[in-house]
């Protein structure tokens, strides 16, 4: 998964500066060379409460159902770790939560990890190296659990007498249902990117190509991406478009359970809300991907192969008096195409498309030392060609962010 260009940027200036947004943004296209620092660690607690209104099926027309409660409990723990060299830096995180709502039995349990390294053997020249590992179970419902791993290797080059610098992405990414296999996958990817940036402003162009393969489906993709940003003192901004077109796809017999493939599903993601909340509050989840920003694609919805895809996403962050900060986005999302989990000449195969408009709000707010109430609201609507394509979800979560 690509990382966009605010969210590269916005971790530069958050590592220069975590504790506050007053240092110049020429900090963010540039970071400067920092000398030897050992290790330092970040342990938090987070308690949440939370209340989420669904009109989606849980794992579209998979033959199952299940009560899920409005309110539930949350209880997370986060460990952050950095290292810096004059050359090089290691982020490490940690993050696990459990949701327990106040009646019924539907609990879940996410794990999450992050690595980020990244070494500058010279002024020009840049070696960036991340891992996300992501595991989610919901006992109740198996075949909500899920799996999922993302690596990025990638090398930048940007001369000190221009602003213009290249740089080169190759990705991996692979997912799995233990009870639902038909959604897994495995994705490759190959980005170019030309990138320009001023003490106030920056922009990237991309071009991509990814290579899948899945259990009733393989090809390739071609993805092509434009972001604009704005830095002010206290203010960070962003407009992205990003485009996905289809290439070579073509269905493949699948050999798991045929009663998998009832061929439309909607969200697995049940954890996300809570974890993007919970990680924006992690400095080292923030320097490697900044989750707040939803890029592309996110694990509930990137089974779309074969769908050409257009997305735009809005972002904005602004630090007020005491240390508070607002951000928030909104995307739009526009798919269409044929349904490559369906049969190959099944009815359920036949293309259609769909609208999706997300919207997402957060604050954080320290209120001593080592508590910050964090806040976060949601809502996302669905619209499409196919009943089971109709459905929308609101989320509200509150608590307290504990740092040790």
């Amino acid at each position: 998964m690509r990382l966009p260009l605010v969210a590269r940027l916005l971790a530069c200036f958050c590592c220069v500066a975590p504790s506050t947004w007053a240092q110049s943004p020429s900090s963010a296209a540039q970071p400067p060379t920092v000398p030897t620092t050992p290790w330092t660690w970040r342990p938090s607690l987070f308690v949440l409460a939370s209340a989420d209104e669904n009109t989606d099926p849980p794992v579209g027309a998979f033959p199952v159902t299940f009560e899920e409660p409005a309110f539930a409990g949350n209880l997370g723990a986060g460990l952050d770790g950095t290292h810096r060299t004059a050359k090089t830096r290691l982020a490490v995180g940690l993050f696990g939560l459990t949701r327990s709502p106040l009646s019924g039995p539907d609990r879940a349990m996410y794990i999450g990890g992050r690595i980020s390294w990244s070494w500058q053997p010279a002024v020009a020249w840049r070696l960036d190296v991340r891992d996300g590992a992501k595991l989610q179970r919901q006992p109740q419902l198996a075949v909500a659990g899920f799996q999922r791993n993302d690596a990025v290797i990638g090398v930048e080059w940007r001369p000190t007498t221009s602003p213009v610098g290249v740089s080169l992405e190759v990705g991996d990414r692979r997912r799995d249902l233990p009870a639902l296999e038909v959604l897994g996958f495995a994705r490759q990817s190959v980005t170019l990117g030309v990138v320009s940036s001023t003490t106030t402003s920056a922009a990237e162009v991309g071009i991509g190509l990814q290579r899948y393969r899945a259990p009733t489906a393989t090809g390739r993709r071609l993805m092509l991406s434009a972001e604009v940003a704005k830095f002010g003192h206290a203010t960070i901004g962003s407009a992205r478009y990003s485009f996905v077109a289809p290439r070579a796809d073509r269905s493949i017999p699948f050999t798991g359970d045929p009663g998998e493939q009832s061929g439309e599903f909607s969200d697995i993601d049940r954890a996300d809300f809570l974890e993007q909340l919970a990680f924006a509050g992690s400095d080292s989840t923030i320097a490697s991907e900044v989750f707040v920003l939803d890029p592309i694609e996110t694990d509930s919805d990137d089974w779309d192969f074969g769908r050409r895809k257009h997305v735009v996403v809005g972002y904005l962050s602004r630090q007020f008096a005491g240390e508070a900060i607002l951000s928030g986005s909104i995307r739009y999302q526009r798919r269409e195409g044929p349904n490559l989990l369906a049969p190959e000449g099944s009815a359920l195969a036949a293309p259609f498309r769909d609208n999706r408009v997300a919207v997402r709000v957060t604050f954080r707010r320290p209120i001593s030392k080592r508590l910050i109430v964090v806040g976060q609201a949601s809502y996302l609507r669905n619209r499409g060609d196919r009943p089971i394509l109709d459905f929308s979800r609101r989320l509200l979560g509150v608590g307290l962010q504990i740092q040790f």
